[in-house]
Order: C-alpha cells, then structure tokens, then sequence
C-alpha cells in the first residue's frame, strides 16, 4: 500500500491525476521487486524466514525510492 504524501512533489515531478502509478509506482515496484525477489532461489520461496527478509528489504528500498517523488509506502 502506498499513499501520495507530497501531493505538490508528485505534481511537478509526474503530472497530474493518477499518471503517477503508472509513471513511478509500477514501475520503481517492478524493478525493485524483481531485482529484490530474484536473487531468491526457488527453494527459497518456501523459507518464511528468507522470503520475508527478502520481501523486508524490497519494501525498504520502495520506501527511500518513492519518497524522493513525494509518495510514502505504508504498512
């Protein structure tokens, strides 16, 4: 979950309406998952403790990269 924290940053950053989730969200979400979870091998998704430290380290890493757009990750 996310929500837009700076709505101004994110205007004159991005654009207006909802540009933003298709702009920045998906996108840095997508890279960041893929680049986090993909260093797991298969038999790691059955880990709970691996694939949450995973997980943990690609939601840090989505809370410092949004924040520079003005959106927070929440939860």
């Amino acid at each position: 979950l996310y929500r837009v924290k700076d709505p101004y940053v994110v205007l004159t950053k991005v654009g207006a309406g909802r540009l933003y989730e298709t702009s920045v969200v998906q996108r840095r979400a997508d890279k960041i998952l893929r680049e986090t979870l993909g260093r797991l091998q298969a038999e790691d998704f059955y880990s709970d403790r691996t694939r949450m430290h995973a997980a943990e380290e690609a939601r840090e890493r989505l809370t410092v990269d949004l924040a520079q757009w003005g959106i927070e990750v929440w939860g």
